[in-house]
């Protein structure tokens, strides 16, 4: 979606992939599935990536159950990262959404990247610090 780590992110706009999130929304939508067997989320990397902006990509309150955000820490796994805490991740993304008008507010849930956290982990052995951003992040 807003990022250009995938085929389909690279040369599309965000009309196509609205159009595209809500055709494939009705198709599951005329199956009579409800919210208990099927739910929508629409999740965005927190940081943008490419021409377009998140919210440019929002399909619209009526095809989404869940709003989800992802976020990565790659504390020091390369040259050109370092230790990020929660809100650091987390808090650009959510106070843009909140702001915008498009009716953001109503659906926040935090989505922790568990792979890459893990990678992470087992790549750095930095107990302290991993066990701290878990308990900021669910505080």
């Amino acid at each position: 979606m807003n990022g250009n780590w995938y085929p389909w992110s690279v040369g599309s706009t965000p009309d196509e992939y609205i159009l595209a999130w809500r055709h494939v929304h009705d198709i599951f939508s005329n199956k009579s599935l409800d919210s208990t067997r099927l739910q929508w989320i629409w999740s965005v990397n927190c940081q943008d990536s490419g021409n377009y902006k998140a919210e440019e990509y929002w399909v619209g309150e009526n095809y989404v159950d869940w709003l989800g955000l992802d976020g990565y820490n790659w504390g020091a796994s390369s040259t050109w990262s370092h230790w990020k805490w929660p809100n650091e991740v987390f808090d650009d993304m959510i106070g843009r959404l909140r702001k915008d008008p498009a009716g953001f507010g109503k659906f926040f849930i935090y989505k922790n990247q568990i792979q890459a956290f893990v990678e992470l982990v087992a790549a750095h052995r930095m107990v302290y610090k991993k066990t701290n951003f878990l308990r900021t992040l669910m505080s």
